[in-house]
């Protein structure tokens, strides 16, 4: 049974979709699931760990000097 206090933590788990909302005049939307329907999320691997951590070091190294920054807290891009 899928936490229900915390639905990140599962997935739709092959359900059809019971709505969609969408924003920007449906230029954008995302689909709704049953949350009592869900299953819960799979586990990551080590291979998709390292996978994941090989990304993300090339993302956050310079090109110029070789330096890996790490950023804390969540990056806000203004509106367009």
């Amino acid at each position: 049974m899928p936490d229900s206090a915390n639905p990140r933590a599962s997935r739709p788990g092959g359900q059809e979709p019971v709505a969609r909302i969408e924003c920007r005049s449906g230029r954008r939307f995302a689909w709704l699931y049953r949350i009592d329907l869900a299953k819960p999320k799979r586990p990551m691997t080590l291979a998709k760990e390292a996978a994941l951590d090989k990304a993300m070091a090339a993302r956050q190294t310079c090109g110029s000097c070789g330096r890996r920054y790490f950023h804390q807290g969540r990056v806000v891009r203004p509106w367009r």
